[in-house]
């Protein structure tokens, strides 16, 4: 048994920072530079109380929908469709057409007391959404005169996922994603030599995961086990039959038992 730590060193989280901005729409991912914050509204609805005898025997909270606010001081013309902008012909725009639907992807840091704020961040994805500007106003200019900044309303429709409730908000966290799936996730988000960047959906992210974590463990259901990497000098099978896995994962119980998890 040990008793509770507070305090203790690299313990003490905290997150602040926003930066790799990223518009998916219309099968194009461009960055979006200029990105000033990203302010997430769940949007949890209340919790309503059901009653039997005049005794409460449940309570009810909502699961919501992801909603927030952009904040930017300047879009990528791709974006133009989405705040209801068309162009009409070369340099002249027209205003209040059809909003297209698009995604996005940013980071937030996380830093820590050792590290700062270089100890790890966590990649926010948000799909299906919907932009509605606020109020804008354009001022006389004077000396003290400061960059206009633009904002947009979001509200967005959740996708399907097996197993768990629909969401339109993704979060994949440095810290704690093996670095080389974190990896081939980050070649698909911004692109690479390769291939084009995309946003991927939530069901495709645990095959990329899967596929990408070093090593791969599949319980037959029948008292058998598969293990699989394609990494040199993670599985290494002697003459006798006997094999020995090195992985970070594997935790030795006895001389022979222990247990070993792949993500």
């Amino acid at each position: 048994m040990s008793r509770l730590e507070w305090g203790a060193s690299g313990a003490r989280y905290f997150e602040t920072g926003l930066d790799r901005g990223v518009l998916y729409v219309s099968g194009v991912a461009v960055p979006w530079h200029g990105l000033i914050s990203v302010e997430e509204d769940p949007s949890i609805g209340s919790a309503r109380g059901y009653y039997f005898d005049g005794k409460k025997y449940a309570n009810v909270v909502d699961l919501g929908e992801f909603e927030g606010t952009l904040t930017a001081y300047s879009s990528p013309p791709e974006f133009d469709q989405c705040d209801g902008m068309a162009d009409l012909h070369f340099g002249i725009v027209l205003t209040h057409q059809r909003r297209e639907p698009f995604s996005l992807a940013y980071r937030s840091r996380v830093g820590n007391d050792i590290d700062g704020v270089d100890h790890g961040y966590k990649i926010h994805l948000i799909y299906n959404a919907m932009a509605v500007p606020s109020a804008r106003s354009y001022n006389s200019l004077n000396s003290n005169t400061e960059p206009i900044s633009f904002s947009w309303e979001i509200s967005t429709s959740a996708v399907d996922i097996p197993t768990f409730a629909p969401t339109a908000h993704v979060i994949i966290d440095s810290r704690t994603i093996y670095p080389a799936a974190l990896a081939v996730l980050e070649d698909i988000l911004y692109g690479s030599d390769e291939n084009e960047p995309r946003l991927p959906y939530p069901t495709e992210l645990w095959e990329i995961i899967e596929n990408a974590s070093g090593l791969r463990v599949i319980d037959h259901g029948d008292g058998t086990w598969t293990a699989t990497t394609e990494l040199d000098g993670v599985i290494e099978v002697f003459e006798d039959d006997s094999f020995e896995i090195e992985w970070d994962t594997v935790e030795y119980l006895d001389e022979n038992t222990y247990t070993i998890t792949t993500f």
